[in-house]
């Protein structure tokens, strides 16, 4: 079955146009970039992967089987769940607040909607968009990573 899942998520998902180029920029630049997600290890492994960015720091729940085959959702070790998303993105941004950084969230979903409140910058499309204007949060709206990078970039040469 999860060979099936993973077949259909690889051949359905698509990596928005951009994307490729903002990772390039990110790291010649020297910005950490991670991608968490509340979407299972071996669809966002394999999507990753697909599309080649096998090496991409990622953050997203573990899929571990029992002896009888049972696949049961872990977190990695060191990493907050949530009880409305899976992984707990805010847990994310808190860390790298901790430790100095400046977080610029970029999301398109409903499981990114409690992290937009403690993130520096908020980039956002699809429903997270949606969510954003409902709830009066400043945010940046965005329709694919050349949008992204162009924001990105533009924060940058404030410093």
């Amino acid at each position: 079955r999860e060979s099936e899942a993973v077949t259909y998520c690889v051949n359905s998902a698509e990596i928005r146009k951009g994307f490729r180029e903002f990772v390039e920029y990110c790291y010649a630049q020297k910005i950490k970039i991670e991608v968490a997600s509340s979407g299972m290890n071996f669809y966002v492994d394999s999507i990753l992967a697909a599309n080649g960015f096998a090496e991409l720091p990622r953050v997203r729940p573990i899929v571990q089987y029992d002896f009888k085959g049972h696949g049961v959702m872990v977190m990695p070790e060191g990493i907050n769940d949530c009880s409305m998303t899976a992984l707990c993105k805010c847990d994310r941004i808190w860390r790298l607040r901790r430790d100095g950084h400046r977080v610029i969230f970029i999301g398109d979903g409903v499981s990114d909607q409690c992290a937009v409140s403690q993130a520096d910058i908020v980039i956002a499309t699809g429903s997270l968009l949606d969510i954003c204007i409902d709830k009066n949060i400043a945010h940046i709206p965005f329709e694919n990573f050349d949008d992204v990078l162009a924001t990105v970039n533009a924060e940058f040469a404030k410093r």
